[in-house]
């Protein structure tokens, strides 16, 4: 299998984006955030903090295609402050582009790494 696996610095301000996606997407994709289990601390989470899958056609203006709150306390609940979460984006419903990324709103205080890896189903 081909994915993308990236350590991002979190940001409580400005939105972080991954690398492009350096594979072809033909499906479904599992986004596997914080995949190492690492403690961020609850810094982060909070109905502010996003998880974005963004495209675009021309690698300079940006689309968001899926978005997703992470919030522990939400529901559906969406912890990664310690945890690992995975989202499933639907290429059926969102599409693809040409150029594609993940981006993560700022929340909190965090600047803590988060390691993210995107793998096609």
């Amino acid at each position: 299998y081909v994915f993308l696996e990236c350590d991002i610095a979190l940001n409580s301000t400005t939105e972080v984006q991954t690398q492009n996606f350096d594979f072809p997407v033909f499906g479904d994709l599992s986004i596997v955030l914080n995949s190492n289990s690492a403690a961020i601390g609850t810094a982060y989470n909070g109905a502010n903090a996003r998880m974005h899958v963004q495209g675009s056609i021309d690698n300079t203006n940006w689309a968001n295609l899926d978005s997703i709150v992470l919030d522990a306390g939400g529901t559906p609940a969406r912890d990664i402050e310690a945890n690992t979460y995975v989202h499933l984006y639907d290429y059926d419903a969102k599409g693809k582009c040409p150029y594609m990324r993940i981006a993560l709103d700022g929340n909190g205080t965090s600047t803590s790494t988060l390691k993210i890896a995107v793998i096609p189903q």
